[in-house]
């Protein structure tokens, strides 16, 4: 019987899932320039073998805020397989560039023979804190005013501090 046969197939076919689910990989606050890393945990819950494509198998997917995620690390080889109930890992690594969203989002493509599976990122930025011009410097504040404004308005080009209106009494 056709049928019989199909459906005693279905349970064989590997199941890719991953830990932390449904997050995916999430970054610590990581300042403009610097670098951390998140490790992600694949697993095949199914009953069959799971085998991964042998040309990009592990990569950041296009898209989205792509260009600050990249690959650290894995163990999850091109063309390697995944016996069930197998575990490997994907260390990624958050690196965000200037900009004004302090949070970066994109996903890591997983590609096996049978499917591809995307694992989602975020990363966020870390604020400065307040920076002070040094003392003396022709941008420290005076009673004249203005040279503090001078000091932001170099912040605010340099990408270090996000632009936002701030309302005065």
């Amino acid at each position: 019987d056709l049928a019989a046969y199909i459906a005693g197939l279905t349970g064989l076919a590997p199941i890719l899932s991953y830990s932390p689910n449904p997050g995916g990989a999430t970054f610590s606050a990581t300042a403009i320039g610097a670098s951390s890393n998140a490790t992600v945990t694949l697993r095949n819950t199914g009953t069959a073998p799971l085998t991964f494509a042998t040309n990009n198998a592990i990569t950041i997917a296009t898209g989205g805020d792509s260009a600050d995620f990249s690959i650290a690390s894995t163990t999850c080889m091109p063309g390697g397989s995944l016996a069930p109930n197998g575990t490997c890992t994907i260390t990624a690594r958050f690196t965000p560039s200037a900009g004004t969203s302090l949070q970066r989002s994109a996903s890591i493509g997983v590609e096996t023979t049978t499917n591809r599976s995307l694992v989602p990122m975020l990363g966020n930025v870390a604020v400065p804190a307040a920076a002070t011009p040094p003392t003396g410097s022709a941008n420290a504040p005076s009673s004249g005013g203005g040279g503090s404004l001078q000091w932001v308005a170099l912040l605010l080009l340099a990408g270090l501090v996000p632009l936002r209106r701030v309302e005065r009494d």
